[in-house]
């Protein structure tokens, strides 16, 4: 008859399911991060034109820039503060994106870290219950050879 598997070996299937979704849940926070990342830049652009119109349009009215063009400027300048507003919103949704991945990461990697520390108690059980019965079969063994090579 096969010895049955131990506690711990039939546990790392789990362990290793649970690592897989770990990995995966890092990686969609990786992706949530660099999405963060892209939407800042992209209002930190938005907002260096805005600020390099607004001093063009500065220049250009000390210099007597005729009504058009500054209207022009003007309503440019406008559509930038629109587009502003609107990445704001894009920034904080994926914030927002990215704290509810960083949530499933945390408690993907809670559930592994329980599964390794099962693991690694059911081995040092397993490994306590092997020594006991090692130390008890020597006992019983230097018990029946002592008791063997005493004369009755």
């Amino acid at each position: 008859m096969a010895k049955p598997k131990s506690r711990a070996k039939r546990f790392i299937p789990l362990v290793t399911l649970a690592k897989s979704r770990e990995q995966a849940a890092a990686l969609a926070l990786g992706v949530c991060n660099q999405q963060v990342q892209k939407s800042q830049n992209q209002l930190q652009q938005l907002k260096q034109y805005r600020h390099e119109y607004t001093r063009q349009l500065l220049q250009g009215g000390n210099a007597g820039m005729d009504a058009n063009m500054l209207k022009t400027y003007k309503d440019f300048i406008a559509g930038l503060d629109q587009a502003i507003k609107k990445q704001h919103l894009q920034v904080n949704a994926s914030y927002r994106q990215y704290q509810q991945q960083r949530q499933v990461w945390m408690a993907q990697h809670r559930k592994k870290r329980v599964m390794e520390v099962a693991v690694e108690k059911f081995a040092a059980e397993e490994a306590r219950q092997k020594n006991r019965k090692e130390q008890h079969e020597l006992d019983e063994f230097s018990n029946n050879k002592g008791s063997a090579k005493q004369p009755e």
